[in-house]
């Protein structure tokens, strides 16, 4: 398995503010790991697992890496001794939009193997997607991302961040939105965009600024919300979801 270790840019500090009616997290600074991405000040630097860096890239120092140079690795196989057939079945129909089904043919091989993170993976992206299921989603994301963090050394002050699961970091994100949960949503969904930084004016992209500007908005930091509106307006003067929260500033 490859680790990468990267540095916090530490540029500009914002600090949430402890009063106002929209924030629920008085006193909680957070630095720009780059200007798409509000990290806790109190990580200082930044791990990532499964992807390599191609330090063969002009202009590349492998020892300072950034997150968007390189490819990630592939995935071990079989990824599950017992229900690797099961982990395709689910993901042909989940590919078919057969969000239930794909769930289903799952079931078992998350009882049986809880702590394999592919199986995981896969369950928790169907469930995702029923309206009936999305709570059970809720909880197997958190299982995911908090077995993925026990990975590292147990540092407060290191992130590790894993490119083979990156969009459970997403999906945990919103689904923290759904339940007004805004500065985990921040954190997780600042971790998912640090490993997407090749997709900048996508429309992942695209949402995740939106969706940024609005946890900013939700926990009071006006300062950040700004910033980020700003930063996703950059990359598409149309996101009108980023326009909108902005536009509650100033009511």
């Amino acid at each position: 398995m490859v680790t990468v270790r990267t540095k916090i840019l530490t540029g500009l500090l914002l600090v949430i503010a402890s009063t106002g009616a929209r924030s629920q997290v008085p006193g909680l600074y957070y630095n720009l790991h780059n200007p798409d991405a509000a990290l806790p000040s109190s990580i200082t630097n930044i791990v990532f697992f499964h992807v390599i860096i191609d330090s063969t890239t002009p202009g590349v120092d492998a020892s300072e890496p950034s997150e968007n140079v390189g490819r990630i690795e592939p995935f071990p196989t079989p990824r599950s001794e017992k229900f690797e057939k099961a982990l395709v079945k689910s993901e042909k129909l989940y590919t078919e939009q057969k969000y239930s089904k794909a769930a289903k043919a799952l079931k078992k091989a998350y009882k049986n193997e809880p702590d394999n993170p592919f199986i995981k993976y896969s369950y928790a992206k169907a469930l995702y997607w029923g309206k009936q299921t999305q709570y059970e989603s809720y909880s197997v994301y958190k299982e995911l991302v908090e077995q993925l963090d026990k990975m590292g050394d147990g540092s407060d002050t290191t992130l590790f961040i894993d490119f083979w699961f990156r969009e459970a970091y997403w999906k945990l994100g919103t689904l923290h939105m759904d339940y007004q949960r805004w500065d985990e949503a921040l954190f997780e969904i600042s971790r998912f965009i640090i490993t997407i930084q090749d997709a900048q004016g996508t429309e992942i992209y695209d949402q995740a600024m939106a969706f940024l500007t609005e946890c900013a908005y939700r926990l009071g930091n006006e300062k950040l919300c700004r910033h980020f509106g700003s930063r996703a307006l950059m990359y598409n003067p149309e996101n009108e979801y980023a326009r909108k929260v902005l536009a509650e500033l100033d009511k």
